[in-house]
């Protein structure tokens, strides 16, 4: 098994329609779709199709985006700009904001994916002002990551014509209460973390290789032992989202543009 496809596995995501996101130094967002190979537009150039798992002769299949750099990203302003002492610091200084004030970032280490390819893109950090607080700061740099995954979970419902109805989350990021609230209120749908998400991939595999009868008679019992620890619920209104999501796309906008134009001035 790959690692994200356990831990979707692992983490009880095994039906048509179920979305996750494992968060690793970058970030994998999977949708499951069917039986079949999924057939989509692909001038959506950044949604692949996988095969999510193999079980009893039978391919299952799931259309996947991601983010090249989410955890590293937070290495990176740790380590790199000694902004923050840890990503855990980043966390627990976004909770003291409300907001990020008008800041945003754009978490582009190693390019774009989405909303398309744009491998010369990089990243920023802007509408920064004299009133801007470091909370605002941990803050923007948690919702540029939940904007990048919300973004992802729109091509893959574009890809697919299936709507998320909530989104399951596993990694080391997943520990982040900030991260996985503003994911919520950025996505408009609630965000599941479940128990023991660190050995979501081992279990995933245990469960296939014991659902045959070894220890479940099926892979639906053996997701039935799942628990979830924490629900998160979209806390903004829908105004304020399609805000927050105006500024997000126009800043990411200027980004595209500025690649574009550096491409004609080379």
């Amino acid at each position: 098994m790959g690692d994200q496809f356990a831990g979707a596995v692992g983490l009880g995501c095994i039906q048509h329609g179920q979305s996750i996101c494992m968060h690793g130094t970058g970030s994998f967002i999977d949708q499951i779709v069917s039986e079949s190979v999924p057939s989509f537009d692909h001038q959506l150039e950044s949604t692949l199709a996988m095969v999510a798992r193999r079980q009893q002769s039978q391919s299952h299949y799931s259309v996947e985006t991601f983010v090249p750099t989410t955890g590293s990203a937070l290495n990176w302003v740790c380590e790199k700009l000694h902004w923050f002492d840890s990503p855990e610091q980043i966390s627990e200084l976004a909770m003291q904001a409300q907001d990020a004030g008008g800041v945003s970032f754009i978490p582009a280490l190693t390019g774009l994916r989405v909303p398309s390819l744009q491998p010369q893109a990089r990243a920023s950090l802007n509408g920064i002002s004299i009133s801007t607080t470091r909370p605002q700061i941990a803050y923007a740099i948690l919702e540029g990551i939940a904007n990048s995954v919300a973004g992802c979970l729109r091509a893959n419902q574009s890809a697919t014509g299936l709507t998320a109805q909530q989104l399951v989350v596993g990694g080391g990021m997943s520990n982040s209460d900030a991260l996985l609230q503003i994911q919520a209120d950025i996505s408009g749908i609630p965000v599941l973390r479940m128990s023991e998400t660190a050995r979501a991939s081992l279990r995933g595999a245990a469960f296939l290789a014991g659902s045959n009868g070894l220890l479940w008679d099926s892979l639906e019992s053996a997701c039935e032992t799942l628990t979830v620890a924490k629900r998160f619920i979209p806390s903004i209104s829908e105004a304020e989202r399609n805000q927050r999501l105006l500024l997000w796309n126009s800043r990411l906008q200027l980004e595209i543009d500025y690649t574009a134009i550096k491409a004609i001035a080379c």
